[in-house]
């Protein structure tokens, strides 16, 4: 189910099951595996990979080409960041840093994840 207030690029692929709320903009290129809820006024960007049932909570943003394991639970607030020395022009070649979540991991309200940043398998965060 997509609400009628969000954004869904037509590109995007979203797995059996996805929920997208309110507000929330899902960018070019993102694909989501099945039962994902993704939250009202959260930002996925472009070529982010959701896997199977990820929770993502209200306002979130996660940025371009960042990988989200199984079973992730993402609270409400979280920010993840891909560049370590953000500018407004950044110069030529520069490539982004997402961070990387594995499979298990509950991230709690209001975290910061920073660029390059791996959670393990079963971490907690926040």
């Amino acid at each position: 189910m997509i609400h009628a207030t969000a954004e869904v690029h037509e590109t995007a692929v979203l797995g059996e099951g996805t929920v997208v709320w309110g507000g929330a903009c899902v960018m070019a290129g993102v694909t989501t595996g099945v039962h994902c809820s993704i939250g009202r006024c959260s930002e996925l960007s472009r070529a982010v990979r959701l896997g199977d049932h990820v929770r993502i909570g209200y306002g979130v943003f996660i940025p371009t080409r960042t990988r989200i394991g199984h079973r992730v639970f993402i609270g409400p607030g979280v920010v993840m960041c891909d560049d370590k020395r953000p500018i407004v022009n950044p110069p030529l070649g520069y490539t982004p840093n997402p961070p990387t979540i594995e499979d298990d991991v509950s991230i709690g309200a209001g975290a910061g994840i920073l660029p390059g940043v791996r959670l393990g398998r079963g971490c907690l965060g926040g």
